[in-house]
């Protein structure tokens, strides 16, 4: 249906509305009236007949009379039977306000149902969708606005409404919707992209991508299982192998990402980031698989501790926190697991801990201490940054990547001169 005939459809089905209330109405007044006028004809055709028979004779003068006398009596009783003229003006009134509310409701109706802004954007956005497609072909989408992206959804989704198995248009939606944030809505774009085609390394390449890009362990699983399904069928895949090394080292799987790892060190150049960033990661994951054996060690251990931590020097950068809870976490925290407080540098994209320190899940408020003893890294620590992200997560296990369900909060702070300082965390934000 077309623009213009939806609002000539409207407006017949407010005018049917109307006129079912007063069609009723006239045809019950009209009829009175012809009834009234049919009651008068016979009252004169009546009234010829009984001249005729007193002219000839058949009823006398008196007769005639009292004949007269009756049939004026049963007009004027018939219509006194029927309503006033004052009932009359009321029972229209009544009518013309009745029809007037209904016109008043539907029109009422009409305006909160018919959405008509959203259809109105979404015929906008299916005009401007040639435009906006030579605009991306032709590498000028570093230039679309905010209102360009949301367009360009609006009209995606108008064909896939018609198109449901167009399988590019899924992906590009999830695209998409993963620049403007709204990332679960982007990864279940992307999930019927790779349902309609599991072989297409463009829809591969482009789900996992927003999966690890999320940084929460469910998600970064899901992303290490299709990779590992798609090496199944494609195991000299070396782009699907170097993805599967960097999901695993993002969740801690040491094994998983030094085989792939291996896979694909050889294809890539000695000093890229890649290489640099993932063999950083499994020397890291390597350090925390022997400082557990170590702890280990020492909880079955009925030797006094080293004293040797106690003569450190407390030159290095040094940040006391205390952890607290909202009032809305203290009933959503699990009733076992740990918390987990790290530092990340505050200036980069780089999340990798300058210092973290894990303990088992006790009373609040808790009070941890980050310092160069508690670097992951030998050569990455609190003293080579100058300003922190301090990061306080309730989380039911060790790992220093955010899953669905933690708890956390934190604090920006600068070092310097407030290095030793005390500070405080609250615990107040639901990862989703």
């Amino acid at each position: 249906m077309s623009w213009h005939g939806f609002h000539i459809g409207a407006a017949v089905l407010l005018t049917l509305l109307v006129l079912s209330v007063l069609l009723p109405w006239v045809w019950h007044r009209q009829s009175g009236k012809g009834r009234f006028a049919n009651n008068i004809a016979l009252v004169r055709q009546r009234l010829e007949e009984i001249d005729r028979e007193a002219s000839e004779g058949i009823i006398s003068e008196q007769d005639k009379q009292q004949a007269i006398d009756e049939l004026k009596l049963s007009l004027a009783d018939d219509e006194n039977n029927r309503k006033p003229a004052r009932q009359r003006r009321v029972s229209g009134l009544v009518v013309a306000v009745g029809a007037l509310v209904a016109l008043v409701a539907g029109g009422l109706t009409y305006y909160q149902v018919n959405q008509l802004d959203q259809v109105a954007s979404a015929r906008q956005a299916v005009a401007a969708l040639p435009t906006l497609s030579q605009k991306l072909s032709s590498g000028q989408a570093s230039d679309f606005s905010a209102t360009d992206i949301k367009n360009l959804i609006l009209a995606i989704r108008q064909r896939l409404q018609h198109e449901p198995d167009d399988a590019q248009g899924w992906m590009f939606l999830g695209r998409l919707l993963g620049s403007v944030n709204q990332t679960s809505q982007a990864v279940a774009a992307l999930e019927k992209a790779y349902a309609l085609v599991p072989d297409n390394m463009s829809v591969v390449t482009t789900y996992i991508q927003l999966l690890m890009a999320t940084d929460q362990r469910n998600q970064i699983v899901t992303a290490q299982n299709v990779l590992k399904a798609r090496l199944t069928s494609s195991p000299d895949n070396q782009q699907y192998a170097l993805m599967l090394a960097v999901a695993s080292a993002k969740i801690g799987d040491l094994a998983t990402t030094e085989q792939y790892f291996e896979q694909v060190r050889s294809a890539l150049p000695a000093n890229s980031d890649i290489v640099t960033s993932l063999s950083a990661r499994i020397t890291q994951m390597k350090s925390d698989a022997a400082k557990v054996g170590q702890q280990s060690v020492a909880d079955n251990s009925s030797e006094p501790k080293s004293a040797a931590r106690t003569n450190e020097s407390t030159t290095d950068n040094t940040v006391t926190v205390t952890v607290e809870l909202s009032e809305r976490v203290t009933d959503n925290i699990p009733a076992s697991g740990y918390l987990i407080v790290f530092a990340q540098d505050a200036r980069s994209q780089n999340k990798m801990p300058a210092a973290v320190v894990r303990q088992p899940l006790s009373a609040f408020p808790v009070t941890v201490t980050l310092d160069n003893s508690s670097a992951m890294l030998p050569a990455y620590t609190l003293s080579t940054l100058s300003d922190v992200r301090i990061i306080a997560r309730i989380s039911e296990d060790k790992d220093v990547m955010a899953s669905a369900g933690d708890w956390q909060g934190e604090i920006t702070l600068s070092l310097g001169d407030k290095a030793h300082a005390k500070h405080k965390i609250v615990i107040n934000k639901e990862l989703q």
